[in-house]
């Protein structure tokens, strides 16, 4: 929906989450069986995702680049099991730990907390978060 540098603007997510709730929210085929599916990385605390949580009624899927506590994600299709132990990294082929660090350093606690972790922090508080 917007980028990080959007998502500071008050104005651009207003406008983004009045376009879900005033125009994609109403495109269901079938309002009683019908399925909404919001992918998106967290840039802010009041982004779409956290304002549809805030409505209630949505479930949460969030994959961290590491797993800060054990976690099992579900599959509802197959019924199967994915556990991620605390400390798991999410694609370690891709992304190991001295890949992580780095760009953990690059990006400050701000950035990593929204991109990596899908935990956007208050530009305030992450002053404060450890790096």
């Amino acid at each position: 929906m917007i980028n990080p540098e959007q998502a500071s603007s008050d104005l651009e997510r207003e406008a983004a989450i009045r376009w879900f709730d005033e125009t994609y929210s109403t495109r269901l085929d079938n309002k009683r069986a019908g399925r909404m599916l919001v992918i998106e990385q967290r840039t802010h605390q009041a982004d779409l995702a956290g304002h549809l949580l805030a409505q209630g009624g949505w479930e949460q899927v969030s994959l961290p680049a590491n797993a800060e506590r054990k976690t099992t994600i579900v599959f509802p299709q197959s019924g199967k099991d994915l556990v991620r132990e605390e400390g798991d990294l999410l694609w370690p082929a891709r992304e190991g730990r001295a890949e992580l660090e780095a760009i953990k350093i690059r990006l400050g606690s701000f950035g990593f907390a929204s991109g990596y972790k899908q935990a956007p922090l208050s530009r305030v508080f992450s002053r404060w978060w450890p790096r």
